[in-house]
């Protein structure tokens, strides 16, 4: 008798340390589940999101989660699919990369039903009415800050020219702010820049291939274009080297040039110096931050928590470009390549 006293003393006894050491724990009995949260996303299109994905993996191994991956391959109905299996799964949480704003509402609304925490990477939805964690960089200051500085260059080397925004999906907000920071940093200038031309992209590079040739045989008169998204320049530099334009800072016939990301091909080209300034979005920053307050609602048992916040980006310049090389993500991809090889 006095054995069986003693190893229930000893049971009760690891109970309260693991519930001194664990207060957000559920108890004893929850000491060996591990947390698993899943990260339904719409593909790898870009090299942001294989760079946020590869940020998810190191945190779930640094942290002891296990991170369930659901690809939706680009296919809305596909991702309703993914996320209504994780919830029948009862995952402890979900973190989603939405093809759209839109499309986030309704995927926070299905997991606030179920009562399932939910974090929104990178891409915010089109109204705030749900619960959900949500970390992305400050589209509207980035875009604005950095054509702030690329203005200012076409003001000094082309007067008087146009400037031109390649406009991304305008059913994502990311694509919208962009925008609206573009247009309220050209309207600094006043009447010093001429009315700006907007290329529609629709986040397709033959659609905005085909829409920025139009538009440059309409207008070849042009001091400036600003990509919407760096994985754009590639059809930007086939084109105007077709026309004679693709030319690095100091000749004559340099177009100012700039974008939002921060991916290795910009990297490249502003190391090149084909390109003027990036608006480097914090990803790193965007999912750790995401991670954390999805493990602290599910220690805490916040089944629906919610967090709001806008991360400052860096406009990374020729003019800062020595003493913050390393501070762009697409860089960390580059060097990690080279010392791969």
């Amino acid at each position: 008798m006095m054995q069986i006293h003693c190893g229930k003393i000893r049971q009760l006894a690891l109970c309260l340390l693991l519930l001194l050491l664990f207060p957000a724990g559920a108890g004893c009995a929850d000491t060996g589940t591990q947390v698993r949260i899943a990260y339904s996303h719409q593909g790898f299109e870009t090299e942001s999101w294989i760079f946020m994905y590869d940020t998810l993996q190191r945190l779930a191994t640094e942290n002891g989660f296990e991170l369930i991956v659901r690809n939706a391959e680009e296919d809305p109905d596909k991702q309703l699919d993914d996320v209504q299996d994780l919830l029948a799964a009862k995952v402890d949480g979900i973190i989603l990369a939405p093809q759209d704003g839109d499309t986030a509402v309704g995927l926070i609304a299905m997991c606030n039903r179920e009562e399932i925490p939910v974090g929104i990477l990178n891409r915010p939805p089109s109204n705030l009415n749900g619960h959900a964690i949500l970390g992305a960089t400050d589209n509207y200051q980035i875009a604005r800050k950095t054509v702030e500085y690329l203005a200012t260059e076409a003001l000094r080397l082309h007067p008087g020219k146009s400037a031109l925004i390649l406009v991304g999906d305008l059913n994502d907000v990311n694509a919208v702010e962009r925008r609206q920071g573009f247009l309220d940093a050209l309207a600094l200038h006043g009447k010093d820049i001429a009315p700006a031309i907007q290329v529609a992209t629709e986040w397709n590079a033959a659609t905005a291939a085909s829409n920025l040739e139009a538009a440059l045989d309409e207008n070849p008169e042009i001091g400036m274009i600003f990509a919407s998204s760096d994985f754009l320049y590639p059809e930007i530099e086939r084109i105007l080297s077709e026309r004679g334009l693709w030319q690095k800072r100091g000749d004559p016939g340099h177009v100012v040039l700039g974008g939002i990301d921060g991916d290795t091909t910009a990297a490249r080209l502003m190391d090149e110096e084909y390109v003027d300034a990036t608006g480097v979005q914090m990803l790193d920053l965007e999912v750790t931050r995401i991670v954390q307050a999805m493990l602290d609602a599910i220690r805490n048992g916040n089944r629906q928590p919610d967090m709001r916040e806008k991360i400052q980006g860096l406009v990374l310049t020729q003019d800062n470009l020595t003493s913050r090389h390393m501070d762009m993500w697409g860089n960390q991809i580059r060097v990690k390549r080279k010392d791969a090889e």
